[in-house]
């Protein structure tokens, strides 16, 4: 569905990423990117830090008024908890948030904090944060819900 060239410069962009995030001092990040693995197209998070990166494909997705997802993506497993320095992050994307399944999940393999990235960035480097599309919790659990 997207280009095969977008999808050759998201990786390009993730790998340049990774680089940068080797430098000592420089900050983890979250980016959303569409991402390709096994010939299945899924909506992905990827946390870049210290050199690498661990990607989380979307398990839930919409397709109602404006979504469209189902047919642009395919569904990824229940995400598992990412290890960041000494946090096990959680990263739901944007609805997973809303279902139980993928929260007690998150939470059930020990996730400490959840990070809820939105809106999958298609420009270069384009990052969008903010309180309003960050969903942070101290302990995970089935009833933690985004305010958004």
């Amino acid at each position: 569905m997207l280009r095969p060239a977008l999808l050759e410069a998201v990786a390009q962009e993730l790998r340049e990423l990774e680089r940068e995030s080797a430098s000592a001092g420089v900050p983890g990040i979250v980016v959303t990117l569409p991402w390709k693995e096994r010939g299945r197209l899924h909506n992905a998070v990827a946390l870049v830090a210290d050199g690498r990166s661990e990607l989380r494909f979307k398990h839930e997705l919409p397709n109602y008024g404006v979504f469209d997802e189902k047919r642009i993506f395919e569904a990824g497993p229940l995400p598992e908890p990412v290890k960041f320095r000494n946090t096990r992050l959680g990263l739901p994307i944007c609805e997973d948030i809303w279902f139980d399944a993928v929260t007690t999940h998150l939470a059930q393999r020990g996730a400490q904090l959840l990070l809820r990235p939105q809106r999958l960035a298609l420009r270069s480097r384009q990052v969008r944060a903010s309180s309003s599309s960050s969903h942070a919790c101290a302990r995970p659990k089935p009833a933690c819900r985004s305010r958004t």
